[in-house]
């Protein structure tokens, strides 16, 4: 016979198994729709020879050196170190690339140039022969452009340098990056 005491445990004990789960079931998130955390490429800070570098890594473990943050390039042009930049523009470089660009076993590549901002001179990620992207800035000093392509020029590891034309016929210098050829 189901006395009151009995039917009071048995709700209590269903509302106790009801909550738990409500409980459990909303702090599990679901994982389709949600964005990949592994980007196909990545950037990190490394040393080669006590110098920071900016290196590239793919899923299969290959890497390509893309910076070298020397300190003698970047003592007067600067209030970063170099391995505060190093760190830095890894970052950035993770993000926009995870962000925007890369696929799965697609050859990357992406032009970097040498523009500036008001006064400033300023290395940008560019698709379009203006600057989409910042990665960072200089002191200013005498003509920015030239400042910033000269800044360029010997901190990048390329022998890829552009030259383009903006719609209204400023010429754009820079430098395209290939990564991993699609290997």
């Amino acid at each position: 016979m189901l006395t009151f005491y009995n039917y009071l445990t048995m709700t209590n004990k269903y509302l106790i198994s009801l909550l738990t789960s409500i409980a459990l079931s909303s702090s599990i998130s679901p994982v389709w729709g949600q964005k990949n955390t592994t980007p196909d490429i990545t950037f990190a800070c490394e040393y080669n020879q006590g110098i920071p570098i900016t290196v590239a890594k793919n899923k299969v473990g290959r890497s390509q050196t893309i910076f070298y943050w020397k300190e003698e390039i970047l003592k007067d042009r600067t209030s970063k170190t170099p391995k505060e930049l190093c760190t830095d523009i890894s970052k950035k470089l993770t993000d926009y690339i995870d962000d925007y660009l890369v696929k799965d076993n697609e050859t990357f590549s992406f032009e970097l140039i040498a523009t500036h901002e008001a006064v400033f001179p300023t290395i940008c990620i560019t698709t379009s022969s203006s600057c989409n992207f910042v990665l960072f800035t200089l002191t200013p000093v005498g003509e920015p452009q030239i400042a910033a392509l000269e800044t360029l020029g010997a901190i990048i590891n390329t022998d890829r340098p552009y030259k383009d034309l903006n719609p209204g016929d400023a010429v754009v210098y820079g430098y395209q990056i290939d990564l991993f050829n699609g290997k």
